[in-house]
Protein backbone atom coordinates (compact mmCIF):
# COMPACT_ATOMS: atom_id res chain seq x y z
CA UNK A 1 0.00 0.00 0.00
CA UNK A 2 2.82 2.38 0.86
CA UNK A 3 4.67 1.62 -2.36
CA UNK A 4 1.52 2.22 -4.43
CA UNK A 5 0.65 5.46 -2.59
CA UNK A 6 -2.61 3.98 -1.27
CA UNK A 7 -1.98 5.10 2.30
CA UNK A 8 -0.94 8.46 3.72
CA UNK A 9 2.17 8.85 5.86
CA UNK A 10 0.33 9.52 9.13
CA UNK A 11 -1.87 6.42 8.77
CA UNK A 12 1.14 4.34 7.82
CA UNK A 13 3.04 5.34 10.97
CA UNK A 14 -0.10 4.82 13.09
CA UNK A 15 -0.55 1.23 11.87
CA UNK A 16 3.17 0.44 12.01
CA UNK A 17 3.19 1.45 15.69
CA UNK A 18 6.89 0.95 16.35
CA UNK A 19 6.86 2.61 19.77
CA UNK A 20 4.38 0.49 21.75
CA UNK A 21 4.79 -2.98 23.21
CA UNK A 22 2.63 -5.55 21.39
CA UNK A 23 0.49 -7.85 23.53
CA UNK A 24 -1.13 -11.16 22.64
CA UNK A 25 -4.95 -10.86 22.53
CA UNK A 26 -6.77 -12.84 25.20
CA UNK A 27 -10.31 -14.16 25.68
CA UNK A 28 -12.67 -13.46 28.56
CA UNK A 29 -16.42 -13.75 29.13
CA UNK A 30 -19.07 -11.18 29.99
CA UNK A 31 -21.90 -12.66 32.09
CA UNK A 32 -25.28 -12.44 30.34
CA UNK A 33 -27.42 -11.86 33.42
CA UNK A 34 -30.46 -11.04 31.27
CA UNK A 35 -30.39 -14.60 29.90
CA UNK A 36 -31.04 -16.19 33.30
CA UNK A 37 -34.38 -17.96 33.64
CA UNK A 38 -37.09 -16.12 35.53
CA UNK A 39 -37.16 -18.97 38.06
CA UNK A 40 -33.44 -18.52 38.79
CA UNK A 41 -33.90 -14.76 39.26
CA UNK A 42 -36.80 -15.40 41.62
CA UNK A 43 -34.68 -17.79 43.69
CA UNK A 44 -31.90 -15.19 43.90
CA UNK A 45 -34.39 -12.61 45.15
CA UNK A 46 -35.93 -14.97 47.73
CA UNK A 47 -32.56 -16.15 49.03
CA UNK A 48 -30.43 -13.04 48.59
CA UNK A 49 -28.50 -13.70 51.80
CA UNK A 50 -27.12 -17.01 50.56
CA UNK A 51 -24.15 -17.56 48.28
CA UNK A 52 -24.84 -20.10 45.55
CA UNK A 53 -23.17 -21.36 42.41
CA UNK A 54 -25.19 -20.26 39.38
CA UNK A 55 -24.43 -21.20 35.79
CA UNK A 56 -24.56 -17.86 34.00
CA UNK A 57 -24.36 -17.77 30.19
CA UNK A 58 -21.30 -15.89 28.94
CA UNK A 59 -20.48 -13.75 25.91
CA UNK A 60 -16.92 -14.50 24.64
CA UNK A 61 -14.85 -11.36 24.07
CA UNK A 62 -11.39 -11.26 22.49
CA UNK A 63 -9.49 -8.30 23.89
CA UNK A 64 -7.21 -6.91 21.19
CA UNK A 65 -5.93 -3.94 23.18
CA UNK A 66 -2.33 -3.31 22.03
CA UNK A 67 -2.59 -6.47 19.93
CA UNK A 68 -0.79 -6.79 16.58
CA UNK A 69 -3.98 -6.15 14.56
CA UNK A 70 -5.70 -3.58 16.76
CA UNK A 71 -4.59 -0.48 14.83
CA UNK A 72 -5.08 -2.12 11.45
CA UNK A 73 -8.64 -2.95 12.58
CA UNK A 74 -9.27 0.67 13.56
CA UNK A 75 -7.97 1.79 10.18
CA UNK A 76 -10.32 -0.63 8.38
CA UNK A 77 -13.27 0.37 10.58
CA UNK A 78 -12.84 4.01 9.54
CA UNK A 79 -13.62 3.06 5.92
CA UNK A 80 -16.37 0.52 6.68
CA UNK A 81 -18.52 2.60 9.04
CA UNK A 82 -19.82 4.94 6.29
CA UNK A 83 -20.81 1.85 4.27
CA UNK A 84 -22.93 0.63 7.19
CA UNK A 85 -24.52 4.05 7.70
CA UNK A 86 -25.53 4.11 4.03
CA UNK A 87 -27.60 0.92 4.31
CA UNK A 88 -31.37 1.46 4.20
CA UNK A 89 -32.04 -0.40 7.44
CA UNK A 90 -29.37 1.35 9.54
CA UNK A 91 -30.22 2.84 12.94
CA UNK A 92 -27.64 4.16 15.39
CA UNK A 93 -29.49 3.49 18.66
CA UNK A 94 -32.90 3.20 20.31
CA UNK A 95 -33.58 6.92 20.06
CA UNK A 96 -32.90 6.79 16.32
CA UNK A 97 -35.39 3.93 15.92
CA UNK A 98 -38.05 5.84 17.86
CA UNK A 99 -37.48 8.94 15.71
CA UNK A 100 -37.85 6.84 12.54
CA UNK A 101 -41.12 5.34 13.78
CA UNK A 102 -42.49 8.73 14.83
CA UNK A 103 -41.86 10.06 11.31
CA UNK A 104 -43.95 7.28 9.74
CA UNK A 105 -47.71 6.83 9.39
CA UNK A 106 -49.03 3.28 9.51
CA UNK A 107 -52.39 1.97 8.39
CA UNK A 108 -54.59 -0.07 10.69
CA UNK A 109 -53.90 -3.79 11.05
CA UNK A 110 -50.19 -3.63 10.37
CA UNK A 111 -48.15 -6.43 11.92
CA UNK A 112 -45.14 -5.55 14.01
CA UNK A 113 -42.59 -8.33 13.50
CA UNK A 114 -39.21 -8.67 15.17
CA UNK A 115 -36.41 -11.01 14.17
CA UNK A 116 -33.26 -12.19 15.86
CA UNK A 117 -30.13 -13.60 14.25
CA UNK A 118 -28.48 -16.17 16.50
CA UNK A 119 -24.70 -16.14 16.95
CA UNK A 120 -24.12 -13.52 14.29
CA UNK A 121 -20.45 -12.71 14.93
CA UNK A 122 -19.15 -16.22 15.32
CA UNK A 123 -20.99 -18.00 12.52
CA UNK A 124 -20.47 -15.99 9.34
CA UNK A 125 -17.96 -17.65 7.02
CA UNK A 126 -14.99 -15.66 5.79
CA UNK A 127 -15.98 -15.95 2.12
CA UNK A 128 -19.50 -14.71 2.86
CA UNK A 129 -18.08 -11.67 4.60
CA UNK A 130 -15.63 -10.77 1.83
CA UNK A 131 -18.26 -11.26 -0.92
CA UNK A 132 -20.69 -8.93 0.86
CA UNK A 133 -17.94 -6.39 1.52
CA UNK A 134 -16.89 -6.41 -2.14
CA UNK A 135 -20.49 -5.71 -3.17
CA UNK A 136 -20.85 -2.87 -0.66
CA UNK A 137 -17.55 -1.28 -1.72
CA UNK A 138 -18.59 -1.38 -5.38
CA UNK A 139 -21.99 0.19 -4.65
CA UNK A 140 -20.59 3.03 -2.49
CA UNK A 141 -17.34 3.73 -4.26
CA UNK A 142 -17.93 7.51 -4.29
CA UNK A 143 -17.88 8.05 -0.52
CA UNK A 144 -15.38 10.79 0.36
CA UNK A 145 -12.93 10.37 3.24
CA UNK A 146 -10.63 12.86 4.93
CA UNK A 147 -7.61 10.57 4.52
CA UNK A 148 -6.27 8.65 1.54
CA UNK A 149 -8.59 5.77 0.71
CA UNK A 150 -6.89 2.53 -0.32
CA UNK A 151 -8.23 0.57 -3.28
CA UNK A 152 -11.14 -1.78 -2.70
CA UNK A 153 -8.83 -4.74 -3.24
CA UNK A 154 -6.57 -3.57 -0.43
CA UNK A 155 -9.55 -3.17 1.92
CA UNK A 156 -10.64 -6.73 1.09
CA UNK A 157 -7.12 -8.02 1.76
CA UNK A 158 -6.98 -6.18 5.10
CA UNK A 159 -10.30 -7.76 6.07
CA UNK A 160 -9.02 -11.23 5.15
CA UNK A 161 -5.82 -10.61 7.13
CA UNK A 162 -7.77 -9.63 10.26
CA UNK A 163 -10.27 -12.49 10.00
CA UNK A 164 -7.72 -15.25 9.34
CA UNK A 165 -5.28 -14.16 12.05
CA UNK A 166 -7.55 -13.83 15.05
CA UNK A 167 -5.24 -15.54 17.54
CA UNK A 168 -5.67 -15.31 21.31
CA UNK A 169 -4.92 -17.01 24.59
CA UNK A 170 -7.28 -18.49 27.16
CA UNK A 171 -6.21 -20.19 30.39
CA UNK A 172 -2.60 -20.33 29.23
CA UNK A 173 -3.35 -21.96 25.86
CA UNK A 174 -3.25 -20.40 22.39
CA UNK A 175 -6.13 -20.55 19.91
CA UNK A 176 -7.13 -19.25 16.50
CA UNK A 177 -10.72 -18.46 15.49
CA UNK A 178 -11.39 -20.19 12.17
CA UNK A 179 -14.91 -18.92 11.44
CA UNK A 180 -16.65 -15.59 11.94
CA UNK A 181 -15.39 -12.33 13.41
CA UNK A 182 -14.34 -11.94 17.02
CA UNK A 183 -16.40 -9.92 19.46
CA UNK A 184 -13.99 -7.35 20.81
CA UNK A 185 -12.22 -6.51 17.55
CA UNK A 186 -12.81 -2.89 16.48
CA UNK A 187 -13.95 -3.63 12.94
CA UNK A 188 -16.11 -6.70 13.73
CA UNK A 189 -19.44 -4.84 14.15
CA UNK A 190 -19.11 -3.20 10.73
CA UNK A 191 -17.76 -6.35 9.06
CA UNK A 192 -20.71 -8.44 10.28
CA UNK A 193 -23.26 -5.67 9.68
CA UNK A 194 -22.31 -5.45 6.01
CA UNK A 195 -22.39 -9.23 5.60
CA UNK A 196 -25.75 -9.80 7.29
CA UNK A 197 -27.35 -6.85 5.45
CA UNK A 198 -26.64 -8.71 2.23
CA UNK A 199 -28.21 -11.91 3.59
CA UNK A 200 -31.33 -10.29 5.04
CA UNK A 201 -32.05 -8.38 1.84
CA UNK A 202 -31.73 -11.55 -0.22
CA UNK A 203 -34.09 -13.50 2.04
CA UNK A 204 -36.77 -10.81 2.28
CA UNK A 205 -36.59 -10.03 -1.44
CA UNK A 206 -37.47 -13.64 -2.27
CA UNK A 207 -40.06 -14.02 0.49
CA UNK A 208 -43.85 -13.99 0.01
CA UNK A 209 -44.11 -10.75 2.02
CA UNK A 210 -41.49 -8.77 0.07
CA UNK A 211 -44.07 -6.34 -1.39
CA UNK A 212 -45.87 -5.96 1.94
CA UNK A 213 -42.96 -4.66 4.04
CA UNK A 214 -43.54 -0.96 4.75
CA UNK A 215 -40.88 -0.43 7.44
CA UNK A 216 -37.63 -2.24 8.16
CA UNK A 217 -34.82 -1.28 10.55
CA UNK A 218 -32.09 -3.35 12.16
CA UNK A 219 -29.50 -2.91 14.90
CA UNK A 220 -26.80 -5.58 14.48
CA UNK A 221 -28.59 -8.91 15.03
CA UNK A 222 -32.04 -7.55 15.98
CA UNK A 223 -34.50 -6.29 13.41
CA UNK A 224 -37.96 -4.80 13.28
CA UNK A 225 -40.48 -4.96 10.44
CA UNK A 226 -43.87 -3.38 9.87
CA UNK A 227 -45.72 -5.66 7.48
CA UNK A 228 -49.17 -5.30 6.00
CA UNK A 229 -49.80 -9.04 5.97
CA UNK A 230 -51.51 -11.80 7.90
CA UNK A 231 -49.86 -13.72 10.70
CA UNK A 232 -50.32 -16.91 8.68
CA UNK A 233 -48.09 -15.46 5.95
CA UNK A 234 -45.29 -14.87 8.47
CA UNK A 235 -45.70 -18.40 9.80
CA UNK A 236 -45.66 -19.78 6.24
CA UNK A 237 -42.44 -17.96 5.44
CA UNK A 238 -40.86 -19.21 8.65
CA UNK A 239 -41.73 -22.87 8.08
CA UNK A 240 -41.32 -23.19 4.32
CA UNK A 241 -38.17 -21.15 3.77
CA UNK A 242 -36.31 -22.29 6.89
CA UNK A 243 -34.60 -18.90 6.90
CA UNK A 244 -31.15 -20.34 7.48
CA UNK A 245 -28.15 -18.08 7.06
CA UNK A 246 -25.29 -20.55 6.75
CA UNK A 247 -25.33 -21.70 10.40
CA UNK A 248 -27.01 -18.55 11.67
CA UNK A 249 -30.76 -18.83 12.09
CA UNK A 250 -33.15 -15.97 11.46
CA UNK A 251 -36.18 -16.21 13.74
CA UNK A 252 -39.27 -14.06 13.18
CA UNK A 253 -41.67 -13.25 16.02
CA UNK A 254 -45.00 -11.48 15.59
CA UNK A 255 -44.95 -9.08 18.53
CA UNK A 256 -48.52 -7.80 18.27
CA UNK A 257 -51.64 -8.72 16.36
CA UNK A 258 -51.95 -5.23 14.94
CA UNK A 259 -50.86 -1.64 15.23
CA UNK A 260 -53.73 0.78 15.59
CA UNK A 261 -53.07 4.10 13.95
CA UNK A 262 -53.81 7.54 15.35
CA UNK A 263 -54.84 8.93 18.69
CA UNK A 264 -58.19 9.84 20.20
CA UNK A 265 -59.40 11.79 23.23
CA UNK A 266 -56.93 11.75 26.11
CA UNK A 267 -55.08 8.68 24.86
CA UNK A 268 -51.41 9.33 24.21
CA UNK A 269 -48.40 7.35 23.10
CA UNK A 270 -49.94 4.42 21.22
CA UNK A 271 -47.74 1.42 21.99
CA UNK A 272 -49.20 -1.42 19.90
CA UNK A 273 -51.02 -3.66 22.43
CA UNK A 274 -50.80 -0.92 25.08
CA UNK A 275 -51.50 2.79 25.25
CA UNK A 276 -50.86 5.49 27.85
CA UNK A 277 -53.75 7.51 29.22
CA UNK A 278 -52.81 10.73 31.00
CA UNK A 279 -55.15 12.55 33.37
CA UNK A 280 -54.71 15.85 35.18
CA UNK A 281 -54.78 16.20 38.93
CA UNK A 282 -58.20 15.83 40.54
CA UNK A 283 -59.04 16.08 44.28
CA UNK A 284 -60.90 12.75 44.04
CA UNK A 285 -57.62 10.93 43.36
CA UNK A 286 -55.18 12.93 45.46
CA UNK A 287 -53.24 9.89 46.73
CA UNK A 288 -51.21 7.20 44.99
CA UNK A 289 -53.70 4.48 45.99
CA UNK A 290 -56.64 6.44 44.59
CA UNK A 291 -54.69 7.16 41.42
CA UNK A 292 -54.00 3.47 40.96
CA UNK A 293 -57.66 2.53 41.47
CA UNK A 294 -58.54 5.15 38.86
CA UNK A 295 -56.30 3.36 36.33
CA UNK A 296 -57.62 -0.05 37.31
CA UNK A 297 -61.20 1.08 36.69
CA UNK A 298 -60.07 1.88 33.15
CA UNK A 299 -58.79 -1.66 32.71
CA UNK A 300 -55.11 -0.90 33.30
CA UNK A 301 -52.71 0.20 36.01
CA UNK A 302 -50.32 3.01 36.80
CA UNK A 303 -47.52 2.87 34.22
CA UNK A 304 -44.67 0.62 35.39
CA UNK A 305 -41.51 1.94 33.73
CA UNK A 306 -39.07 -0.92 33.45
CA UNK A 307 -36.36 0.30 31.05
CA UNK A 308 -34.62 3.42 29.71
CA UNK A 309 -36.48 2.91 26.42
CA UNK A 310 -39.89 3.04 28.09
CA UNK A 311 -38.77 6.00 30.21
CA UNK A 312 -37.86 7.82 26.98
CA UNK A 313 -41.25 7.00 25.41
CA UNK A 314 -43.14 8.27 28.45
CA UNK A 315 -41.15 11.51 28.45
CA UNK A 316 -41.78 12.06 24.73
CA UNK A 317 -45.47 11.39 25.28
CA UNK A 318 -45.65 13.88 28.17
CA UNK A 319 -44.27 16.59 25.87
CA UNK A 320 -47.57 16.41 23.93
CA UNK A 321 -49.82 16.68 26.98
CA UNK A 322 -51.71 19.96 27.30
CA UNK A 323 -52.57 21.81 30.54
CA UNK A 324 -49.44 20.51 32.26
CA UNK A 325 -49.22 23.68 34.33
CA UNK A 326 -52.37 22.72 36.25
CA UNK A 327 -50.46 20.24 38.41
CA UNK A 328 -47.05 19.25 39.73
CA UNK A 329 -46.64 16.01 37.76
CA UNK A 330 -48.02 12.48 37.58
CA UNK A 331 -48.03 9.34 39.70
CA UNK A 332 -46.31 6.26 38.22
CA UNK A 333 -46.51 2.62 39.23
CA UNK A 334 -43.76 2.27 41.82
CA UNK A 335 -43.57 2.48 45.60
CA UNK A 336 -40.91 2.21 48.30
CA UNK A 337 -41.84 -0.41 50.90
CA UNK A 338 -39.71 -2.08 53.59
CA UNK A 339 -36.51 -0.49 52.36
CA UNK A 340 -36.76 -1.25 48.63
CA UNK A 341 -38.49 0.03 45.50
CA UNK A 342 -41.14 -2.22 43.97
CA UNK A 343 -43.47 -2.00 41.00
CA UNK A 344 -47.13 -1.28 41.71
CA UNK A 345 -47.92 -4.99 41.28
CA UNK A 346 -45.26 -5.93 43.85
CA UNK A 347 -42.68 -7.24 41.36
CA UNK A 348 -38.98 -6.26 41.67
CA UNK A 349 -38.00 -2.89 40.25
CA UNK A 350 -34.84 -3.26 38.16
CA UNK A 351 -34.86 0.23 36.65
CA UNK A 352 -35.19 3.66 38.25
CA UNK A 353 -34.26 7.15 37.10
CA UNK A 354 -34.22 9.15 40.32
CA UNK A 355 -31.79 12.08 40.55
CA UNK A 356 -28.58 11.25 42.38
CA UNK A 357 -29.54 13.12 45.55
CA UNK A 358 -32.77 11.10 45.81
CA UNK A 359 -30.91 7.80 45.37
CA UNK A 360 -28.40 8.82 48.05
CA UNK A 361 -31.22 9.72 50.46
CA UNK A 362 -32.60 6.18 50.25
CA UNK A 363 -29.17 4.53 50.38
CA UNK A 364 -28.17 6.45 53.53
CA UNK A 365 -31.44 5.84 55.40
CA UNK A 366 -30.78 4.11 58.71
CA UNK A 367 -32.93 5.69 61.44
CA UNK A 368 -36.43 4.55 62.53
CA UNK A 369 -37.98 7.74 61.19
CA UNK A 370 -36.17 7.76 57.85
CA UNK A 371 -37.41 6.86 54.35
CA UNK A 372 -36.77 3.14 54.79
CA UNK A 373 -39.52 2.98 57.45
CA UNK A 374 -42.12 4.86 55.39
CA UNK A 375 -44.02 3.88 52.27
CA UNK A 376 -43.14 6.39 49.55
CA UNK A 377 -44.60 6.67 46.06
CA UNK A 378 -42.87 7.42 42.76
CA UNK A 379 -43.90 10.24 40.47
CA UNK A 380 -42.65 12.21 37.48
CA UNK A 381 -42.49 15.90 38.36
CA UNK A 382 -43.03 18.60 35.75
CA UNK A 383 -41.15 21.90 35.83
CA UNK A 384 -40.06 24.71 33.53
CA UNK A 385 -36.52 26.10 33.83
CA UNK A 386 -35.62 29.79 33.77
CA UNK A 387 -34.68 29.32 30.10
CA UNK A 388 -38.12 27.96 29.28
CA UNK A 389 -37.16 24.28 28.97
CA UNK A 390 -39.64 21.70 30.19
CA UNK A 391 -38.26 19.00 32.51
CA UNK A 392 -39.69 15.67 33.59
CA UNK A 393 -37.80 14.31 36.59
CA UNK A 394 -38.42 11.26 38.74
CA UNK A 395 -39.17 11.93 42.38
CA UNK A 396 -41.21 10.60 45.26
CA UNK A 397 -43.91 11.69 47.69
CA UNK A 398 -44.83 10.50 51.17
CA UNK A 399 -48.39 9.51 52.14
CA UNK A 400 -48.92 12.95 53.68
CA UNK A 401 -47.60 14.88 50.69
CA UNK A 402 -50.18 17.10 49.03
CA UNK A 403 -48.54 17.66 45.64
CA UNK A 404 -51.09 18.01 42.84
CA UNK A 405 -50.27 14.89 40.87
CA UNK A 406 -52.19 13.49 37.95
CA UNK A 407 -51.99 9.89 36.64
CA UNK A 408 -50.28 8.04 33.80
CA UNK A 409 -52.25 4.88 33.19
CA UNK A 410 -51.05 2.03 30.99
CA UNK A 411 -53.96 0.16 29.44
CA UNK A 412 -53.85 -3.11 27.50
CA UNK A 413 -55.87 -3.49 24.34
CA UNK A 414 -55.02 -6.98 23.06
Amino acid sequence: MKEENCIDEISFKYIKNEQNYIKTPFAYFLPKIHKLDREVLQNIENENNQIKTINVPGRPIISQCNGPLERLGRYLDYFLLPLVKNTKTYISDTGDLIRNIENCTFDNNVLLVTYDITSLYTNLRFEEITEALQKALDEHDKIEYSITKPTNNFLIEITKLILSNNEFTFHGKSYRQIIGASMGATASPEICDIAIYNHINSILKNSPISEKIIFHKRMRDDGLLMVKAKESEIDFMQTTMGLKLTVCVLVFVVYAAHVEAGRSGKKHGQRFCHYYDVDEYAPSRNTWEKARKHCQRKGGDLVQISSPNEDYRVNKMLEDVINKGNGDGWYIGAKYVNGEWRMADGSPMWYTNFPKYVQEAFMMSDSPSDTSRITNFAAIFYDVTANGYETYNWGYVSPRDRSKLGTICEIKKC
